[in-house]
């Protein structure tokens, strides 16, 4: 073989190389282009932080078996992950930052209040926003783009007050955390109201926002004076549990209750004995036995090595039911509203998801009471229940 074939055949292998990776580079920008970028926005830091890594390991685990099944006719979904810092600046900064990026929803936010922060931000882009856990009635009835997996708070605040008046007491004090007065406020005034149409007294709510480090020894004090037979905590687990921690101390002789905020492992962690008979609204039902709840806790266990807290189960079903939606669209933001809103009889992990007109749910839920550094069901707080 001469020189001048050796350089032919190696020009001929260089040239192949060269179109080898060309034809990589362009499967893989391909590859990208054809991703469905799904936004998720929520806090993952700071005191509350763990509700959001929770709803995170939820999403992250429907994305992965959405994809696993072949994705969304073909096409992979992309999860695009970003902390909100439960900052309202930083809420809307990277909400518009996954907006630009070209996602065709966002699920997020975590608390009422970051949701009611960035409400009219997405609503102007007309960018689905699908919350796991936003219950305040502030969003019931709207024609927009917002939607969520579970129902509002005003059956949070009505079932707690009619199960504490079932138990004899007739008179009822209110601690709730301002910082999410987007969610604690209508929570309390719904107990407040339903306590007192049923007969029962109501002593003047007191106040605090976690946001602003605060002395809760201070709020218990207050608490104490008013020598109240029960106290409804509006607050995140971690407050609950320290005021309850506080109240043991000040021997306090009232019996507590708390909103699904505080249905946290953070609560059974921290409350101690002084949490024991606390009674709550909750979200899921722990001794649930539905194939569909123990497959996903199963899973869940498996992948993170921990039981799935509060905002797991409801992210992984709006990531579901978002994909769902998509399925009809193929992928494409057109259309997508009236898709979702179209969905009925959805089968969820804690039952059926069926949108009405308004993007809004109802949904059945429980009462669970802690016993043993257990949350136990006590009650299955069915549709009919509420009517």
């Amino acid at each position: 073989m001469n020189l001048k074939q050796k350089f032919t055949i190696h020009k001929s292998i260089y040239l192949l190389i060269l179109l080898w990776l060309m034809l990589c580079l362009v499967a893989a920008g391909c590859s990208g282009r054809n991703t469905i970028k799904i936004g998720f926005s929520v806090e993952l830091s700071g005191s509350r932080g763990t509700i959001g890594l929770a709803a995170r390991n939820g999403a992250e685990m429907a994305v992965d078996q959405i994809n696993k099944s072949g994705g969304i006719n073909g096409r992979l979904l992309e999860l695009l992950v970003r902390d909100d810092l439960v900052n309202p600046e930083t809420a809307g900064q990277v909400d518009a930052e996954l907006i630009e990026e070209g996602v065709v929803a966002i699920i997020g936010h975590i608390t009422s209040q970051q949701t009611l922060d960035v409400y009219e931000q997405n609503n102007e882009a007309k960018i689905i926003m699908m919350s796991p856990t936003s219950s305040s009635p502030s969003f019931t009835a709207q024609d927009d783009y917002f939607f969520r997996v579970m129902q509002s708070n005003d059956d949070f605040g009505r079932a707690i007050a009619n199960y504490i008046y079932s138990q004899g007491i007739r008179q009822l004090s209110g601690v709730y955390d301002t910082s999410n007065q987007a969610f604690s406020f209508p929570l309390w005034d719904a107990a407040k109201d339903e306590f007192q149409n049923l007969g029962g007294e109501v002593m003047p709510g007191l106040e605090f926002s976690s946001a602003d480090n605060p002395d809760l020894r201070q709020v218990v004090a207050a608490l104490a004076d008013q020598d109240p037979e029960a106290v409804l905590f509006v607050a995140s687990g971690v407050d609950t549990a320290l005021m309850a921690q506080y109240a043991n101390l000040q021997s306090l002789d009232a019996d507590l209750f708390s909103s699904p905020w505080a249905a946290t492992d953070e609560l059974l962690q921290k409350g101690g004995a002084a949490i024991e008979g606390m009674v709550l609204n909750a979200l899921t039902n722990p001794q649930d036995t539905a194939e569909n709840y123990i497959s996903f806790r199963n899973e869940y266990v498996e992948r993170y090595g921990i039981e799935p807290g509060l905002g797991a189960s409801h992210a992984y079903e709006a990531v579901m039911v978002l994909a769902e939606a998509l399925g009809k669209t193929n992928g494409r933001t057109d259309g997508l509203k009236d898709a979702l809103l179209s969905i009925s009889d959805f089968q969820g992990v804690n039952g059926t998801i069926t949108f009405d007109a308004y993007g809004d749910v109802s949904r059945n839920f429980y009462l669970v009471r802690v016993e043993d550094r257990e949350f136990v069901t006590i009650a299955d707080i069915a549709l009919d229940d509420r009517e």
